[in-house]
C-alpha cells in the first residue's frame, strides 16, 4: 500500500476514535515526521508513514535527517512510531486513546 493511503486511511480511523490529527510541516526543515496525533485523554504522539515493500529492498527507508530528527524527537521523550502496517497503526492508536 503506498504511504499516501496507508496514512489517509489511519488519521480517518483516528479522526474517528476522537484523535486531534495534524499535518506536521516545518517549513525549511526536512524530516519531520508525517503526522501530530493527540488523544482526547492527552496522549501525543508522532507517526511516520512508509511504504511496505513486497521485499525488504522495496520497503520506504528512512532518510538520513528523518533518522536524526526522529532520534532528537525521542531524546526529547516524544513517541515517534514508523508505521508501514495499518494493523499497527490500529494498535497504537488503540493503545494511546
Amino acid at each position: 500500500m503506498l504511504e499516501k493511503y496507508l496514512e489517509r486511511k489511519i488519521v480517518n480511523k483516528a479522526k474517528k476514535l476522537g484523535y486531534r490529527v495534524d499535518k506536521f510541516r516545518s517549513l525549511g526543515n526536512k524530516g519531520v515526521p508525517d503526522r501530530i496525533y493527540t488523544s482526547k485523554s492527552g496522549n501525543s504522539f508522532y507517526i511516520e508513514f512508509k511504504r511496505k515493500g513486497v521485499t525488504k529492498s522495496k520497503d520506504g527507508k528512512l532518510s538520513e535527517m528523518q533518522k536524526q530528527v526522529i532520534s532528537d524527537l525521542i531524546t526529547r521523550k516524544q513517541l515517534v512510531f514508523v508505521i508501514n502496517d495499518e494493523k499497527e497503526a490500529m494498535e497504537i492508536l488503540e493503545k494511546y486513546k
